[in-house]
């Protein structure tokens, strides 16, 4: 009897269990190998403007010209992703005296707001699949002064 109530207790568990999946986010366009890729995911839009309490966090060793940031046991749900090469190591997106990133930065979704990071809406993906690769392109200062984006 003990071991009907458990089994029933296993299936109903899982019958309700949150879907999870894989995402996979390939940030390209690294120019050198020097420091770091630092990544961050986050949930809502009030952690995004903030860059604050981040959902998931990663540096990764700029290595190549591109890395791979493994996300495993995602919750379906809405996310935006930022990331930076943090080339001399410091820690920080280096900012210039007007407050625009001197490192290369790149966003998820389809960020269009120049001299500004996109808000939280512009930035945000659904995440619902069981594994999922988001690619992104590091935006250089030198090409977003040229005018390209």
């Amino acid at each position: 009897m003990r071991r009907i109530f458990f089994l029933l207790a296993l299936i109903g568990t899982s019958a309700f269990a949150e879907p999870l999946g894989t995402l996979t986010v390939v940030v390209q366009g690294l120019r050198s190998q020097q420091g770091e890729v630092a990544l961050a995911l986050y949930a809502d839009e009030g952690s995004y403007r903030e860059r604050e309490g981040e959902f998931r966090a990663g540096r990764i060793p700029a290595d190549s010209s591109e890395i791979r940031w493994e996300l495993p046991e995602l919750d379906y749900a809405e996310y935006a992703v930022l990331a930076f090469h943090d080339v001399n190591g410091n820690g920080e997106l280096d900012l210039d005296d007007r407050g625009r990133p001197t490192e290369p930065v790149a966003f998820s979704g389809e960020p269009r707001r120049r001299g500004k990071p996109p808000r939280f809406r512009q930035a945000a993906f659904e995440f619902g699949e069981r594994s999922m690769t988001l690619e992104l392109e590091l935006r250089h200062r030198d090409r977003a002064d040229q005018g390209e984006d």
